[in-house]
């Protein structure tokens, strides 16, 4: 049975990032980049390249 994917947006790795539904590494990168982060209206300011439906669609399985 596969993991569950829910990577803490402050440690997660870049590979555990990219779990996460249509997180490239780019991506996955941009996201390391750019911490720390409040919360998840921090992240989703920070984060544009990510896009507010990849946002929307991954929320519940980010952690802060």
């Amino acid at each position: 049975m596969p993991r569950p994917c829910k990577p803490g947006a402050h440690k997660a790795s870049a590979a555990d990032l990219t779990c996460l539904k249509g997180v490239s590494p780019t991506i996955a990168r941009d996201i390391i980049a750019n911490r720390p982060f409040k919360d998840g209206n921090d992240f989703a300011r920070k984060i544009k390249v990510i896009g507010h439906r990849l946002w929307q669609g991954n929320k519940a399985s980010l952690t802060f």
